[in-house]
Formats: structure tokens, sequence, C-alpha cells
């Protein structure tokens, strides 16, 4: 990790300027959505470099605030977004900061919109489902369990990893790799023709198969705790960027140095460069530790060998 800041510091002190930050800023705000993820990223490296923001620019921004984020126009966008995903743009959903997503309310509304489906002879959404029985599980465990921090603390994780993936799901965000895994889990880990039967969240055990389901919840867990370093609109946008699972990692690595800052990064310097200086590095060291590791082995069997046979000669 230090590393990984020491190169962030450099290519920084090297090439982050007031003026790439003024054009940047305006480049976006002329954007049609804008993407408020990149925006505000954006005005808090340069608030915390201390770079200064034009005139012009510190207008435009206040102009864009109002026009995209006042409480009336969120209020409808949000109202639209709490029943389909669908139905909104992605930089209007990272505005409401996905609050419908990370609270019980989403996970009622997957299972009904299921119900309706159903009854309908529509397709269900298989992962919107899983997520959802999920969700509420977790909620219902930590409620339960509200004598221990510790549960509290898992379940509020795993809470907050479906809720971002129910909607990186609806919005088309999720990665091939977490896809795939939700797919499998959905498929091996919930006995479908039970579902009928759920009246209640104690009736949601009759339909799981934990085991089954492990791995899903191991990799929203994981997601669950990225969220707890950047933001869920954070969060989104950049997994959004993930090209595979290494990347991802990757870029979570980066998110726990720069926080919110990293969307802003990306957008300056490109992603590309950021990934690969900062990790240039580290996998150079992770190769030279393997081949010592290697080495020592070689030597160590050498030592061992040569020891057994001057024994099986004394014999």
């Amino acid at each position: 990790m230090d590393q990984i800041r020491r190169e962030i510091t450099y290519i920084s002190n090297k090439d982050l300027s007031a003026a790439t930050i003024n054009d940047m800023l305006i480049e976006e705000l002329v954007q049609e959505p804008r993407n408020w993820v990149i925006i505000d990223s954006l005005e808090l490296i340069a608030s915390n470099a201390a770079l200064t923001l034009e005139p012009e620019t510190t207008a435009a921004l206040e102009a864009a605030k109002e026009q995209d984020q006042s409480l009336l126009a969120l209020g409808r966008e949000c109202a639209s977004c709490m029943w389909s995903a669908d139905n909104c743009e992605l930089s209007i959903a990272m505005a409401c900061g996905l609050a419908v997503n990370l609270t019980p309310i989403a996970d009622i509304t997957g299972l009904t919109r299921a119900g309706i489906a159903h009854s309908q002879g529509n397709e269900i959404d298989q992962v919107d489902v899983l997520l959802s029985i999920i969700g509420l599980s977790v909620t219902a465990i930590s409620l339960v369990a509200a004598r221990s921090p510790a549960t509290i603390k898992s379940g509020a994780t795993i809470k907050a990893g479906a809720g971002f993936l129910k909607f990186a799901h609806t919005t088309g965000q999720l990665p091939p790799a977490i896809s795939r895994i939700l797919v499998n889990a959905a498929r091996e880990g919930i006995h479908w023709h039970r579902l009928k039967n759920v009246r209640s969240i104690d009736d949601l055990e009759q339909v799981k198969n934990m085991r089954a389901l492990e791995p899903a919840v191991e990799a929203i867990s994981d997601i669950g705790t990225l969220l707890s370093d950047t933001n869920p609109t954070q969060a989104l946008y950049l997994i959004s960027q993930s090209d595979n699972v290494t990347e991802l990692q990757r870029t979570t690595k980066v998110s726990q140095i720069l926080g919110t800052e990293t969307a802003g990064y990306f957008r300056i310097f490109g992603k590309s460069r950021i990934l690969r200086t900062t990790f240039k590095f580290t996998d150079g060291v992770l190769g030279v530790l393997l081949g010592l590791a290697g080495l020592m082995s070689s030597i160590i069997l050498g030592y061992l060998q040569r020891k057994t046979t001057r024994w099986a000669i004394r014999q």
C-alpha cells in the first residue's frame, strides 16, 4: 500500500495542475447526462490539492448542481428508480445515492416483482430475486442478533454489497466474473418451486441451499467492504470501469488510498496508467519473491537429497 501511495504522489506532483482540473471540469459539465461521480471527484481533488478553480468553472459548477441536484428534481427521479432502475439514467441513479437499494424496501419490491412476473407467466429475473433473498436474510439475522456487534457489522456489509449488486445488475454494470457467480448461485442455491410458499422473512430459509450460495455471499461481502472504503456511487462507477476481476481488485486497492478521488484520477491520468504505474512495482516484487522461493526450495531439496544419500551409503 505504501508503494502505491508513493507512486500516486509522484504522478500527482509531476503532472497534476489547476489548468488540467479546470479544463476537465468544463468538459464534463457540458456532457448530457452529466457524470457527477467524475465531477465531484475532480472537484475534491482540486480542493485537497489546493488547486484554484477559475471563476467561470465555479459558476458553471453551481449552475449544474442547481439544475441536476435540487431536492425536487431528485425526488421525482428517485421515485422512478425505486420501482425499476431501468426507468432512470445511470447518472440520476448515482445522484440518488442508491439509497433505495440499500434498504429492505428494494428486496421486498424485488420479490413482489418476481411474484407478479410468475403470475403473468413472464420470465423472472433470478439474479434480482437471489440478491433480494440474501438481503432480506441478513437483515433478519442482524435484527435477531442485535446484541452482537460483529454479526451486525457482517450483516450490514453483506446487505450493502447485495444492494449495490442489485442495482449494478439492473443497470447492466456487473462485471462478467461476478455475474457468473450470481447466476450459478441463483441456479443452484434457490429451490424455486418453494418460492411461491414464502409468506414472511422466516419462510426464506426453506428456499435456500446455503452451501451453493456461499461463493455468492463471499463475493457480496467483499464488495460490501469496497463500499465501506468508498461509497455506493463511486463503487458503481469503478466496477463498471473494471474489465476483469484482477482489474477490479487492483482498483479496489487504489480506492483504499484515494477514496472518492479515484474516479477523478482515472479521468485525469487514465485508468490504465494509474493501474499500470501503481502495480508495476508490486508485480515485480511478487515475481522476485516467487523466484527466491523457488531457489530456496531447490537449495533445501538438494541439501536434503545429499543428506539422504550419505545416510544410505553409511547404511
